[in-house]
């Protein structure tokens, strides 16, 4: 089973690959810059970056060509923020046949495509809140797709994230063992 996590408007970092090696299987990271490492001083400078070069359309496209090229194997996938936000996009395509486990942490901007309706069940991990926009209101447009699980986490946008000035070390401790047990425990398709 091939496995991928979608990284958020940091891209790669190394604290992207470590959640990698603590999680069960093989995980290819795919990020909005190639695979390079950017040394952004903060989230402004990181989303001004993603703007300029990438989009969620996009990154979308990357993951979804990425699938593209898994044959028939099945594979998990996990993004945070705009990985997310990619996720929910290729959710209502032709691609989500291929996903078996779908995840999406803080993914914020699904609220501009709530018209998309995912094709196989997705678990979305809602922050507690958001500047914004108001997450209950956000929730109770999700709920009306059967295929949509929510989870609501105590903490906020981008805790899973060490670069994140909301990161949370027991929200990430909570949700990476949470995502471990998910994982080892599905081998099939999502219930």
């Amino acid at each position: 089973m091939r496995h991928i996590l979608l990284a958020d408007i940091f891209g790669f970092t190394g604290a992207l690959q470590a959640l990698a090696d603590q999680l069960p299987g093989d995980w290819q990271i795919i990020d909005p810059y190639d695979g390079a490492e950017q040394n952004f001083q903060d989230e402004a400078q990181a989303y001004a970056c993603f703007q300029k070069v990438s989009g969620v359309d996009i990154y979308a496209r990357q993951l979804s060509n990425c699938l593209a090229q898994a044959d028939n194997e099945r594979v998990n996938v996990v993004g945070f923020s705009v990985g997310a936000s990619a996720l929910w996009q290729v959710l209502a395509s032709d691609m989500a046949g291929r996903i078996n486990i779908a995840v999406g942490f803080y993914g914020n901007q699904i609220r501009h495509a709530l018209d998309s309706e995912p094709r196989c069940p997705v678990t979305l991990v809602l922050p507690e809140s958001e500047i914004h926009f108001s997450v209950p209101e956000l929730a109770a447009s999700l709920i009306r797709y059967p295929q949509v699980k929510l989870q609501h986490s105590a903490d906020l946008h981008g805790f899973m994230n060490p670069a994140s000035v909301n990161y949370s070390a027991v929200g990430y401790a909570e949700y990476r063992d949470w995502l471990h047990s998910l994982l080892s425990n599905r081998a099939g398709p999502q219930a």
